[in-house]
């Protein structure tokens, strides 16, 4: 029973992992999350946003590296689950 039940948990937590980043980069950029002193993407955007207009790249670079490795992880997730179920590779 662990086996089967492994691999929904490691799928699951992968898909877990994207919204968590979410979610904490949100609670950073409201300014909610961790601190200045350490370095979160949410805190990076919205002390950036101030600067939108003369330095643009700061602000969007790190949305961007959000957006990217939440897509990362829901794509990894999604590998993992075709890999892992038998119904999903097409009866190999």
């Amino acid at each position: 029973m662990l086996p089967n039940s492994l691999d929904e948990v490691l799928v699951n937590a992968t898909f877990q992992i994207g919204g968590v980043t979410l979610i904490m980069s949100g609670l950073a950029f409201i300014g909610v999350g961790a601190q200045p002193p350490s370095a979160e993407w949410g805190a990076m955007a919205a002390s950036a946003s101030a600067y939108m207009g003369t330095d643009w790249a700061a602000a969007v670079l790190p949305g961007l590296l959000i957006t990217v490795s939440v897509v990362a992880f829901g794509l990894l997730g999604d590998m993992l689950q075709v890999r892992r179920d038998p119904a999903l590779r097409g009866g190999r």
